[in-house]
């Protein structure tokens, strides 16, 4: 079942002037409101956690990934570059739920880490080709964690 929706940050939820993109704020206001859904943001950053949260800070997204020690996972924590497995189960420990890679949604820009990450039983959506209009994007969340529970069904 899909626990834990994964997003990008840079060209993903916003531009390269860290501007957040059209429906980007309702979309995480509306996602925030699934019950059974964690979130968190999963970004390859260099620099250090308070350079990332003050870029995060700049673009007003940070209140939807609040607390940022539980919600906010950057490759200089992790010790490794998406797409690699360990930032992805870095960011699962970090939001400390009992969740597995295949109980997560990835959503990005980037065609190799959507390629990765379904390489490795993720879920993912593809920013510019599954959706273009980000108030399209809770509603295919909400799809994919109906999806999820219908593959547990036991037949009828």
């Amino acid at each position: 079942m899909t626990r834990v929706a994964m997003f990008d940050l840079g060209e993903t939820l916003v531009d390269q002037d860290l501007k957040p993109f059209a429906g980007v704020d309702d979309a995480l206001t509306t996602i925030e409101q699934f019950p059974s859904l964690e979130r968190c943001l999963v970004s390859d950053f260099d620099g250090s956690f308070a350079d990332y949260l003050a870029e995060l800070d700049r673009s007003g997204l940070r209140p939807h990934f609040e607390p940022v020690n539980k919600r906010v996972t950057i490759s200089s924590i992790a010790g490794v570059r998406k797409p690699d497995r360990r930032i992805f189960a870095k960011a699962l420990e970090r939001l400390g739920v009992e969740a597995t890679l295949a109980d997560t949604i990835f959503i990005t820009e980037n065609a190799s880490h959507i390629a990765a990450a379904r390489a490795m039983g993720m879920h993912a959506l593809h920013f510019g080709r599954d959706f273009t209009n980000w108030s399209d994007v809770p509603m295919l969340i909400a799809r994919e964690i109906g999806e999820s529970r219908e593959k547990r069904k036991p037949p009828v």
